[in-house]
Order: structure tokens, then sequence, then C-alpha cells
């Protein structure tokens, strides 16, 4: 894990085979060791998940508080 600005890491990120179902996973940490962001592509898809997490007292505690899928949102929006 190396240190990217002062005030997060970035997690190493890994690949994993289920099923021939490749992932590829990168998060990012506070300096809590809290979880930041969280991007998961897959094989043939591309970006699956693009998650943010939002812990209590503006980031300054370990109780989440809200996670928000850039994806999801993406997804359920109306195409136009």
């Amino acid at each position: 894990m190396g240190l990217t600005s002062g005030s997060s890491y970035c997690g190493e990120g890994y690949n994993f085979d289920i099923i021939e179902n490749i992932k590829n996973e990168n998060l990012i940490y506070d300096l809590n060791g809290n979880i930041t962001m969280l991007t998961r592509y897959q094989n043939e898809i591309g970006l699956i998940d693009s998650l943010t997490y939002i812990y209590r007292n503006k980031n300054a505690s370990n109780m989440l508080d809200i996670v928000n899928d850039a994806i999801a949102s993406e997804m359920a929006s109306p195409s136009t």
C-alpha cells in the first residue's frame, strides 16, 4: 500500500477468477483504515461498481453513514 496524498492510501488492486469471471478491484483508504472508494471492473463489461463511502462526522469517525454507487445511479436514470 502506498501513500497517495496527505489524507488517503491507495489499496493494491487485485484480480480474481470465479468460474472464468475475471474482475479487478481498486480500493482507496483514509488514514483511519476506512475504505473511501472502491471500483470494480469485469472483463467484457467494464466498470460495474463505483462506490464512495461516507463516514459520520464529516468522515472523522469509523462509523459508516452512506455508500453511493455511481454506476447504479447511471443505470437507474431514464435515458433520453
